[in-house]
């Protein structure tokens, strides 16, 4: 089918649609052709609906098709869509309403949003394009995501189709804001422009004031917080910020004073494509103005530290206020000492001398320079040093005191210091932090344990008693060891790669575990075994259940090998002795065999197959075997499993990686069921035992019943009868019904005439029959079925045809009478003698 253009002016696929546009009718039915038309021009169309018959007639049927196309006009209810206040890139939706005030359906769409407008803002339709009824309305649902903040106004047009005017315009109209923010805890008393007052509180400390922040608005607000004065000791945390639509968080305003005045600042909210909020900040301080973190803390941890080693740490040390100070440090103990030396020497009119005291008595803390000056808003950094001679903790406490602005009079305490250092040295050094230990197979070399030497550092200036232990595979040398400072030593590891006996490759990861009798603290080396054998996999299993096979056949499985390794698997395929043993009864069962009717050929033929076969596995495994073979060769009641089985190829290599399909063949000796195992030999690698196991078995089928009468039949009319075909057997066959023993074809019919039934499976066959003459028939079906002789079905049948007699009474006027007459005369010169009857 096809459409022709009267027109010449368009291309009528575009709008008319044929379903289906091909397809076949059969004698006598009927064919229903959709045509579709969808208008897309201001128009009159004056088409023809062509149908032509291939290879037959062309332009067979030809219907004309005729239409004319109009667009009707469209109106905008309001010419403008105000949206108002719109978060920035949040979606608002807005509806406006589109009028058809001609007497025709109208279809509209929206014409996309042109690149330039989508800077500002970004709108979508829904519907975006549609039909309105004759005298309609459309009520148009418009969404709008602004891009940039301000005023906003972009054109929206929506196109008539088919109309050739300029698509109508609406103005969307809409201010773009960013975030707003809110501030406050209470819900009632949240203000935009909040005040932090901190009134009076003490110098060089910290103190905070929760500032709450309110998203008020429907998008998400990023902003950042940050103080207006470059050296402000006010501080805002954190400094950045995101709170999700209607989210709140705490924002902390800490504040650090460091001069005894009032101080005032501004923290501003700086809104990522917002405003910039300004909150006022004032505090009035109190106390003293020097400020040394390290030295203000409750505590100066020097952890652990070497003994004999000086070690410090440096400071900074602050003059926050506006007067110089000078700052003076002393450790107590040597005032302690001082004392003690005054008691001691009392009226000697000697003078303390702190070198002269013994080392091990000596202060262990001291800070250089001891004396400092700072001016207003100065820094500069000292050196807290530590060194001792003896092990252990050491706490001591440095005194700092400060003359401010010259005041020699009255100088002030400003901190006291704890300071702390534990004396220590670190404990064991390794040579290496992973063994790594590899095996791979080779052929000809025996695996071999591996040993690798660990050397062993005391890095401590006293001696330690070490321990360690670690787990198969692996083995140390020895179990614990005693090192004398910085001394050093040897550990032998060693590596079994047959610790399991399974030849399996593994990936093995362990460790050395190190204790200490002095300390709790362990240490750990890493060891890692990569054990590379030969292996591997058989898909979809390594054993193989032949199942019921026909007798005198051979059944094939594949099995897909595959090398797991990293190295070349050598293989190959023997018997396991004890299931070929010649008193092993368990292994093959000589059981009752059934022969069906005529089965003399089928014997032979059979004889035949098996020696065929036969030949066919001496290439394999069986050849492995040949004394066995040929002894069972000549014991025909029991045959040897290697007569039964075979395996190709029975030997190979496969590289790392790479797959092997193998095939296992079963021939099913007559009455045999038989079990056997093959065991796959890996060169260097595992042993793997394959089950074979199957079983012959005859054809074992019932047919009911073996003959049909149909009787009389109308000789051109088909009768159906139903049979059954019955698998009594465990093997599965195919049938198939064979009509040449038929005196003429279409006779009979069988429904299915061929198929496969599985054991213990039935299936009913439809018999068909149809004389086509008027005569009695006997008829001959054959059921074929493979080694099988056929099985004849008798069928009798006789044909009729209908036939209709007469017996009503006759009207005998002058005009019956006359054309009797005129019969009889003329059958009996038909016959060329008298008699006939009426």
């Amino acid at each position: 089918n096809n459409i022709n253009n009267n027109n010449n002016n368009n291309n009528p696929s575009r709008e008319f649609q044929i379903l289906p546009q091909r397809g076949i009718v059969l004698p006598n039915g009927r064919q229903k052709v959709v045509v579709e038309f969808v208008s897309s021009t201001v128009q009159r169309y004056n088409y023809e609906l062509v149908m032509d018959i291939p290879t037959v007639a062309n332009r067979q049927l030809i219907l004309p098709i005729t239409a004319e196309c109009a667009v009707p006009k469209l109106r905008l209810a309001s010419p403008r869509l105000d949206f108002g206040d719109c978060s920035l890139r949040y979606p608002y939706t807005k509806t406006f309403t589109l009028i058809n005030d001609s007497k025709l359906p109208a279809k509209w769409e929206v014409v996309p949003q042109d690149l330039a407008s989508q800077g500002l803002a970004v709108y979508s339709t829904d519907p975006s394009n549609g039909g309105i009824p004759a005298k309609g309305e459309q009520d148009i649902e418009v969404t709008l995501v602004t891009a940039t903040l301000g005023r906003v106004q972009i054109p929206l047009r929506v196109l008539s189709l088919g109309s050739r005017s300029s698509p109508q315009e609406l103005i969307i109209d809409a201010r773009s804001i960013g975030p707003q923010l809110l501030f406050g805890s209470d819900v009632a008393s949240r203000t935009p422009t909040p005040i932090v007052s901190f009134n009076r509180v003490p110098v060089l400390k910290d103190h905070c004031y929760p500032l709450h922040i309110f998203n008020d608005s429907p998008i998400a607000a990023d902003f950042k917080l940050f103080i207006e004065g470059r050296d402000s000791v006010f501080v805002v945390k954190p400094r950045v910020g995101h709170l999700d639509p209607g989210a709140e968080m705490e924002a902390v305003v800490s504040l650090r004073m460091d001069d005894l005045l009032e101080f005032s600042d501004t923290l501003h909210v700086l809104v990522n494509e917002g405003g910039d909020i300004t909150i006022p900040l004032t505090a009035l301080g109190i106390g003293n103005t020097i400020v040394c973190e390290e030295l203000e803390s409750p505590l100066l941890d020097f952890g652990h530290q070497f003994v004999g080693k000086t070690v410090s740490k440096v400071v900074n040390v602050f003059n926050m206020g506006r007067k110089s100070v000078v700052l003076t440090w002393a450790n107590s103990k040597v005032d302690e000492l001082r004392q003690a030396f005054g008691k001691e020497n009392r009226g000697s009119g000697k003078k303390f001398d702190i070198t002269k005291v013994p080392v091990e008595l000596q202060p262990v803390f001291a800070v250089q320079p001891d004396r400092l000056s700072l001016g207003p808003k100065e820094t500069m950094t000292v050196t807290v040093l530590a060194m001792a001679v003896q092990s252990g903790e050491v706490q001591e406490q440095l005194i700092c005191t400060g003359i401010f602005n010259g005041n020699t009079k009255a100088p002030k305490r400003v901190f006291t210091s704890a300071i702390r250092a534990d004396f220590t040295l670190p404990l064991l050094e390794f040579s290496e932090s992973t063994l790594l230990f590899q095996h791979c197979y080779a052929k000809d070399k025996p695996p071999l344990v591996i040993t690798k030497p660990l050397t062993v550092r005391n890095a401590n200036p006293l001696p330690l008693t070490v321990m360690m232990k670690t787990v198969p595979p692996f083995s140390l040398d020895r179990q614990s060891w005693q090192l004398d400072a910085n001394d050093m030593g040897t550990l032998n590891v060693s590596m079994d790669p047959l610790y399991k006996g399974d030849m399996q490759s593994a990936l093995i990861k362990s460790k050395i575990q190190f204790g200490y009798a002095e300390s709790p603290h362990k240490d750990s080396v890493e060891l890692v075994a990569n054990l590379a054998f030969p292996n591997l996999s058989f898909e979809p299993g390594v054993n193989v259940d032949f199942g019921s096979v026909l007798v005198d056949t051979t059944r094939r499985i594949p099995v897909v090998v595959k090398n797991l390794g990293v190295v070349d698997a050598v293989y190959r395929w023997v018997w396991d002795r004890s299931s070929l043993g010649g008193d092993d009864t368990n292994s093959v069962a000589l059981s009752s065999t059934f022969a069906p009717p005529n089965s003399n050929n089928n014997n032979n033929n059979n004889n035949n197959n098996s020696t065929s076969n036969a030949n066919a596995s001496a290439k394999s495994i069986a050849s492995v075997n040949a004394k066995n073979s040929s002894n069972s060769n000549n014991n025909s009641s029991r045959p040897n499993l290697s007569q039964l089985f075979d395996i190709l190829p029975i030997s190979g290599v496969l590289k790392a990686g790479e797959t092997e399909t193998i095939t296992f063949s079963f021939f099913a000796f007559p009455g045999i069921r038989a079990v056997a195992t093959a065991i796959c030999q890996v060169e260097g690698g595992p042993s793997y035992p394959s089950r074979l196991s199957g079983e012959s078995n005859n054809i074992k089928m019932l047919v009911e019943p073996l003959a049909f009468d149909f009787g009389v039949q109308l000789y051109d009319r088909w009768t159906d009868r139903e049979m059954v075909i019955t698998n009594q057997g465990k093997v599965p066959f195919n049938y198939a019904f064979s009509y040449r023993l038929l005196s003429r074809p279409d006779i009979l019919e069988a429904v299915p005439a061929a198929g496969v039934l599985n054991p213990g499976s039935k299936e009913t066959v439809k018999l068909r029959c149809c004389p086509g003459i008027p005569k009695k028939l006997t008829e001959t079906l054959l059921i074929e079925v493979p080694q099988l002789e056929p099985w004849p079905l008798q069928v009798s049948v006789e044909g009729t045809y209908a036939a209709v007699s007469l017996n009503i009474p006759r009207i005998k006027d002058d005009l019956f009478s006359a054309s009797l007459e005129r019969a009889k005369e003329t059958y009996a010169a038909s016959l060329g003698s008298g008699g006939g009857g009426g």
